[in-house]
């Protein structure tokens, strides 16, 4: 039994990366990277910056189909 087109098309869409998610995931692997460094050398305003690009980065991704 084949299932459905609908189904077929919306797990495709759902798994398939696109450009811009591609980089939101980059963007959320440096920003952690480079926020804990900031924190392991005691420069809290940096690592501040970088978590909230961090959060913004994982905003990203959660609205993205």
């Amino acid at each position: 039994m084949n299932p459905s087109p609908t189904v077929a098309s919306a797990t495709e869409r759902s798994t398939a990366p696109t450009e811009a998610r591609a980089f939101a995931v980059l963007q959320v692997a440096s920003a952690a990277n480079l926020a804990a460094f900031y924190v392991r050398r005691g420069n809290l305003r940096a690592a501040k910056r970088k978590a909230l690009v961090l959060l913004k980065s994982l905003q990203a991704l959660e609205v993205t189909p």
